[in-house]
């Protein structure tokens, strides 16, 4: 049986395993890592970024530092009838076809994530929008913004008129936990800090 053009075998899993644990490795590392040549790590690396099943990535780690300095939290209210009289969206605007009908939570969050979001370019930034389950608030939106003024502008003139949004309560968030990476190395000197640690 010729092996499945969709799956990976045990060489691509292994290179994508150890880029699951080390994002940032170079090759050298992978093939240290993976036990593989490095000329092996390359070839299949392009492979799989060919086939989409990897891809290059640049992210921004410092948002203070391009302008957006403050970051909140949105948690969104569902109006659930709205949604199923396919009233979700902008109020004024009526969809033209069925399949731009916002008469789901999944719907109308990804309106704000990529058509909302695009209004306020250069002001606001939306990271990300998650559904919640068993919760007071149905939707919830992470933002960055260069400023309140912004903010106050995204709320008021962008999601309470939306047509699905019964109800918001927004807070800005004052401390982000560390990456997973920084906090391993907090919990690591906390460990050899405690007392148990220097009775050994």
């Amino acid at each position: 049986m010729p092996p499945d053009p969709e799956r990976l075998d045990i060489k691509d899993r292994k290179i994508a395993e150890a880029i699951v644990h080390n994002p940032n490795a170079s090759i050298p590392l992978l093939a240290k890592l993976t036990g593989f040549p490095e000329s092996t790590v390359s070839k299949r690396l392009a492979e799989m970024q060919q086939t989409n099943r990897l891809g290059r990535v640049i992210e921004v780690l410092d948002w203070p530092a391009i302008g957006y300095q403050r970051r909140y939290r949105i948690d969104i209210l569902v109006d659930q009838r709205a949604l199923t009289l396919g009233r979700g969206g902008p109020l004024r605007a009526r969809p033209e076809n069925e399949a731009e009908r916002i008469d789901t939570q999944e719907k109308l969050g990804t309106y704000i994530k990529y058509t909302l979001s695009k209004k306020y370019e250069g002001r606001i930034f939306v990271l990300d929008v998650s559904m919640l389950l068993g919760h007071e608030a149905d939707l919830s939106i992470t933002v960055l913004a260069r400023g309140t003024k912004a903010i106050r502008d995204f709320i008021t003139n962008g999601l309470r008129i939306l047509g699905g949004v019964a109800r918001s309560s927004t807070s800005e968030e004052i401390w982000t936990c560390p990456s997973l990476p920084e906090l391993a190395g907090v919990v690591d000197q906390m460990a050899d800090s405690s007392p148990q640690a220097r009775k050994t």
